[in-house]
């Protein structure tokens, strides 16, 4: 059953399929948005990686970008090079504050990145040694003098 409308954006009537249809075409729907769905600030959402990630309009065309990069490169003024990466000093891949990143070529980045991991990863299996109540191979526990 067809509906009787007016459109939106040129004022023309039309008959809808759905009850909500405003427009009356695509050309109107993207007189009225600019062209495209776009948000004016782009969008971003935390992907599988724990990175925040998402879409902004460069040029007229749609560019998938990190926040962390794209705030990196707004403060230098320029694009990252391909060699380029930036670093979450606080190790917290959502923190994406001006103070908490930094750019460092990617052999920095590697041992940083390292280097934390396996302080870490250290510090883990040592809490994990304090904690652990040793046992003997009867499930007894040892007696510590």
């Amino acid at each position: 059953m067809p509906y009787l409308r007016h459109c939106v954006t040129c004022k023309r009537r039309f008959s809808g399929k759905h009850r909500n249809s405003r427009f009356c075409s695509r050309r109107c729907v993207w007189d009225q948005n600019g062209g495209r769905n776009k948000k004016p600030g782009g969008y971003f959402w935390k992907n599988k990686d724990g990175y925040r990630e998402g879409r902004i309009w460069v040029n007229g065309k749609r560019r998938r970008v990190l926040e962390h990069r794209l705030l990196m490169e707004e403060r230098l003024g320029r694009r990252l090079r391909s060699h380029e990466q930036v670093d979450h000093v606080n190790m917290r891949r959502d923190d994406n504050r001006p103070e908490n990143l930094r750019v460092v070529d990617q052999l920095e980045h590697m041992r940083l990145n390292h280097a934390n991991h396996e302080r870490t990863f250290r510090e883990s299996l040592r809490r994990e040694r304090g904690n652990r109540e040793r046992r003997t191979r009867r499930g007894r526990k040892r007696r510590t003098n």
